[in-house]
């Protein structure tokens, strides 16, 4: 949908810069072979927005959406990923990237048995950004009964990973699929620590310096840490404002509650 998203691939291939792209799987325009062909000779990972195994859940989070297609573009993907990795020497990961919601909670050892028999790397997932009413239901940190549930499918997954190799031989790799404790309906771990201060830099499309992918309005309750478009982006990423966030996240509410917070392996 961006129009100059095609020059951003010709950057990476003039810079030699590896493409982390997260899509949600239409590949709009040109197509998923033309696509594939573009991305794959210069991505590290390509992560693939997954909402369901069955077209009656995954339609129903994602409005307007077809199933089927969606599933034949990852086969096509996938077929491509190899291709581009004998031919060309650059084999880019495939990632299924879920939000974990009682919606599809019971589908999810359905999605890993799928990326398995497929040949995908890693599935990866978050549990919902619950900030409004409306959608409260759906999180499963909301209680100790729908946290409960969540960890039977964490065992669940996990076992299926354990007994059910890739066709590489390699074991998939269950990212932020791990059970939780009864406190977590306040703080998901209390060991969990961000993934992105002082390791990523986000900047939003009018230039704004922003230190994480939280909800806008919620992100905006963590300070301003500037544009790209008035000072130079080393200068944002050391400035004090931004280095005592780094240093001090922990003791804030959006930080506290933040379900993107990563636990340490055990």
């Amino acid at each position: 949908m961006y129009k100059h998203f095609p020059e951003i691939i010709e950057i990476c291939k003039a810079n030699n810069v590896k493409l982390n792209l997260t899509t949600n799987g239409t590949f709009l325009g040109r197509g998923v072979h033309e696509w594939g062909n573009m991305i794959l000779p210069v991505a590290s990972d390509v992560k693939i927005s997954w909402n369901g195994a069955s077209s009656e859940t995954a339609e129903k989070v994602m409005i307007g959406s077809r199933f089927d297609k969606q599933l034949q573009n990852l086969k096509d993907f996938l077929k491509i990923r190899d291709q581009v990795a004998t031919t060309q020497g650059n084999r880019a990961t495939v990632t299924l990237q879920l939000t974990f919601m009682e919606v599809n909670l019971k589908e999810i050892p359905e999605v890993v048995k799928l990326a398995i028999s497929l040949g995908v790397d890693r599935i990866k997932g978050h549990h919902l950004w619950a900030h409004f009413k409306e959608i409260k239901h759906q999180n499963m940190r909301r209680n100790e009964e729908a946290i409960n549930k969540w960890n039977a499918i964490v065992a669940e997954c996990q076992q299926i990973a354990k007994e059910n190799l890739l066709p590489n031989g390699k074991q998939i790799v269950l990212e932020n699929i791990f059970a939780l404790n009864l406190q977590a309906t306040t703080e998901i771990h209390p060991a969990a620590t961000c993934p992105f201060l002082g390791k990523e830099a986000w900047v939003n499309a009018e230039g704004r310096f922003d230190p994480c992918c939280a909800p806008d309005q919620e992100r905006k309750k963590l300070g301003t840490f500037g544009n790209v478009k008035d000072e130079d982006l080393l200068k944002l990423w050391n400035a004090e404002e931004y280095k005592d966030l780094v240093k001090n996240y922990h003791n804030r509410e959006l930080c506290k509650k933040c379900n993107m917070r990563k636990v340490p392996p055990m």
